[in-house]
């Protein structure tokens, strides 16, 4: 009767959309600066993905230009979660996730400018 998978689906979005907000508010609660929470979940995320990594016997070798590709793409990330818990900290957690939400209309319009391409209307609305 019901579509399981579907549903399945429904409560991951909905608990992905719960953990997304409550990152805001637990950046707002947490007394550290913005740089300490981010070299905390840095941490926290590393260690998880070597375990993980460990004991699905994943090998981790990558060429040297996928390393430079991993480490720029690393860098802007950290930059964007600094930001980000630093936006907490100074402005409100609602306005925060406001901007934040806001990349992909932001991505949309910038997208085509640095490929060289024309703006396609739909994909900004």
């Amino acid at each position: 009767m019901f579509n399981t998978t579907a549903n399945k689906n429904l409560i991951i979005l909905h608990f992905t959309v719960f953990i997304w907000g409550f990152t805001g508010i637990l950046g707002n609660l947490i007394s550290i600066s913005a740089v300490q929470m981010v070299w905390y979940r840095v941490m926290i995320a590393t260690i998880t993905l070597l375990i993980y990594f460990m004991l699905t016997r994943t090998s981790l070798k990558v060429s040297r230009k996928q390393f430079i590709q991993f480490l720029f793409t690393g860098s802007i990330v950290a930059v964007h979660w600094i930001l980000f818990f630093h936006a907490i900290k100074v402005s409100t957690v609602s306005v925060t996730l406001v901007c934040l939400s806001s990349f992909t209309l932001f991505t949309a319009i910038l997208e085509p400018l640095i490929k060289k391409q024309s703006i396609h209307i739909p994909d900004v609305v």
